[in-house]
């Protein structure tokens, strides 16, 4: 599926192969990845520098990665988890070692991109100007410097099962296939519905016949082998903890039947999104080399843009099954990685294979980079203006967790048992403020995932939002309450009485004083059940 172009083009094909056409600086591998450095870096510096607070998939990270399991959550599989606790445990640090942990990833994602790219298109410069292209997607530009771990581990797991198949295809040794399977199964364990992509990358093998016929079908089911023995101990735990989706699935179904037309369609707008602002860029300054996705080429470049095509469409088909059969009727654009997230490397070949005048692919490229910086200039000002955001879901990353953890640790002095949290993003943002011999907790996740209560116990802490629409009504939420009671033996009496002396910890917005974050405390002195 290389898409090297070959002198001997088919009948009326433009022959490939144009020239650099920014001064030869992207065909020095060299400076491409000092680029891309750079640009981490840059995110790593902006991430640190901005909010102090884990925003709700950090946050996530920082709770469950206080201990090592096969798994932490159905809907997420394990691998970051994993990474999280390795750096953590080698550093001693949480803050820096997370940040740094996911521009590392960002950086080898884009490394693994451009090495696929390269054997795909069999051009140093296209290769590398759909790596760049990449960074104007805002699902990459925007969100990542946010949040989005899972999802950023997820497409370099995608990058790097892409240049494994590229190596099957064009080698095909034993080991070829071997280091495939040790891909795929390595991304099975970033997120699960990378399953679309993989099913699209087959689809994809098959379909270019010259591909299909290199294929050795014992070396691949010893891939799958490989793959499998690596996902296996995470499916068995998923598969044991299927109950845990009960209470979603019970939501879904009170809310009565979804038309598939309406998931469909909600669909298309998130794929139009994704490819926001880049493919506008694409319209306006790349439109020449159009002509390329559909006109004869040299069969190298053929094949590979027939495998990417293939691979594209049936990602989207498989992923769009799945979200009509799972009733989803909200679709974010940034779950769209598995679908889209190639598409710049088909403009990339197109543009080789036909390129526009030289000036448009400058002012392509410059403008890549100016939306890099307008990308940062707006992840700035939307934490240095935060007059007119809205609490709960709005003003995470001024949630002033700092001033609120001393406050808890003044009220209640205590510094070992458990604090349960009524979601991953507070307990994960306390966590560091709470003391190290105080467990934190929260529902939704096994309880055998957190470490043991500490020894000889302690007091239990349960931490929650007071309803924004009543502020006076500190009554415990349901599922925080249901989580006590059914996972960690709580008595309904206990907590009872524990709600007469519920109290409360206030502080103001970070950058503003004119809101302030609450959060209510109910704490039962020498614990009770395994909440101690």
């Amino acid at each position: 599926m290389a898409g090297r172009c070959e002198p001997n083009a088919e009948a009326g094909a433009r022959p490939c192969g144009a020239a650099d056409p920014c001064w030869g600086l992207l065909s020095r591998p060299w400076i491409l990845v000092v680029l891309l450095l750079v640009y981490c870096g840059a995110h790593l510096a902006l991430r640190l520098a901005l909010s102090p607070i884990y925003m709700v998939d950090e946050a996530e990270q920082i709770l469950v990665s206080q201990s090592l399991s096969l798994g932490y959550r159905v809907r997420h599989p394990p691998l970051l988890t994993w990474l999280t606790w390795g750096v953590i445990e080698a550093t001693g640090d949480r803050w820096l070692a997370m940040h740094a942990l996911k521009a590392a990833i960002m950086a080898a994602g884009f490394l693994a991109y451009f090495a696929a790219a390269r054997r795909l298109v069999g051009s140093t410069w296209a290769a590398a100007l759909a790596t760049l292209s990449t960074t104007g997607f805002l699902a990459v530009g925007l969100l990542g410097q946010i949040d989005l771990p899972h999802t950023l581990l997820m497409t370099t797991m995608m990058a790097v099962v892409l240049w494994a198949g590229l190596r099957v295809t064009q080698r095909g040794g034993w080991g070829d296939y071997v280091v495939f399977g040790v891909a795929f199964g390595v991304g099975l364990l970033s997120k699960f519905y990378i399953v679309a992509f993989g099913v699209g990358l087959l689809a994809a093998m098959l379909a270019v016949p010259d591909i299909r016929r290199t294929l050795r079908w014992r070396r691949a089911v010893v891939a799958a082998l490989v793959a499998a023995v690596i996902v296996a101990p995470t499916v068995v735990w998923t598969l044991a903890h299927l109950d845990d989706l009960s209470d979603a699935v019970q939501r879904s179904a009170e809310g009565g039947q979804v038309d598939p037309l309406e998931t469909l369609g909600t669909y298309g707008e998130a794929l139009i999104a994704f490819t926001l602002p880049v493919s506008v860029l694409w319209l306006v300054l790349l439109w020449p080399s159009a002509p390329a996705l559909w006109r004869p080429l040299p069969a190298g470049a053929a094949q590979a843009r027939r495998g990417l095509a293939v691979l594209i469409a049936v990602s989207a088909a498989t992923f769009g099954l799945c979200l009509v059969a799972a009733g989803a009727t909200t679709i974010p654009y940034r779950w769209m990685h598995p679908v889209l997230h190639f598409a710049p490397v088909l403009v990339a070949l197109a543009v080789l294979c036909r390129p526009p005048h030289r000036w448009l692919l400058r002012t392509y490229v410059g403008s890549l980079w100016v939306l890099m910086l307008l990308f940062a200039a707006a992840r700035m000002l939307q934490y240095l203006n935060p007059e007119d955001v809205s609490c709960p879901n709005d003003c995470r990353q001024h949630a002033p967790f700092p001033a609120l953890g001393a406050q808890i640790g003044e009220a209640f002095p205590t510094r070992q048992g458990t604090m349960m949290a009524v979601n991953h993003f507070i307990g994960g943002n306390l966590f560091p403020w709470v003391g190290p011999e105080m467990r934190v907790v929260a529902p939704g996740f096994p309880p055998e995932i957190f470490p043991a209560p500490p020894d000889g116990g302690g007091d239990c802490l349960v931490v929650w939002l007071p309803n924004p629409a009543d502020p006076t009504d500190l009554s415990l939420p349901g599922r925080l309450e249901a989580a006590l009671v059914e996972d960690y033996g709580v008595g309904r009496e206990t907590l009872a009485a524990a709600s007469d002396d519920v109290r409360l910890v206030s502080a103001p917005l970070l950058r503003t004083q004119n809101q302030m974050y609450t959060l209510a405390v109910l704490h039962i002195p020498g614990g009770a059940g395994d909440c101690r």
